[in-house]
């Protein structure tokens, strides 16, 4: 048993994480130029869901958004949703941005509230911030194992 494990499944498998993740690279197809530079050579479901996120963060007013901490990409940004006067915090200078918000803490992935636009400053998204992003599940590790 072990050893049809080491022989037989574990190479193939590995060679199939290693197709996937050359089909992502930037060199074996083109992406549309709407598509954020951070968000390319990431699977596809990855880029969906944050251009999803991204058109949805459209409508948030920049007044909306209060800066915290401009210098480490620190947000508050209002519900839009909600009734009461509910204020997420956003983290988008860290290594691994977040957000307090329920999309966040279900799926671990960008949300609308990482994509806001800054206050006085209307070109720039909080999610601009990230100088290295890593968007979790990002390789082709996930899709593998199907």
């Amino acid at each position: 048993m072990l050893s049809v494990l080491i022989d037989e499944f574990l190479p193939d498998k590995y060679l199939k994480y290693v197709e996937l993740n050359t089909k992502l690279q930037a060199s074996f197809r083109r992406y549309n130029s709407a598509i954020p530079s951070y968000l390319r050579e990431r699977p596809h479901h990855i880029i969906k869901h944050s251009m999803d996120r991204l058109s949805l963060a459209e409508s948030i007013p920049s007044n909306n958004v209060t800066v915290i901490d401009m210098e480490n990409g620190e947000f508050l940004v209002k519900s839009q949703s909600s009734l009461e006067e509910k204020m997420y915090k956003v983290m988008s200078g860290t290594k691994q941005p977040s957000c307090e918000c329920f999309d966040w803490e279900r799926q671990r992935l960008l949300c609308k509230h990482c994509f806001c636009r800054i206050p006085a400053r209307p070109v720039i998204r909080s999610i601009d911030f990230q100088k290295n992003i890593e968007i979790p599940h990002s390789s082709a590790s996930i899709e593998m194992c199907s």
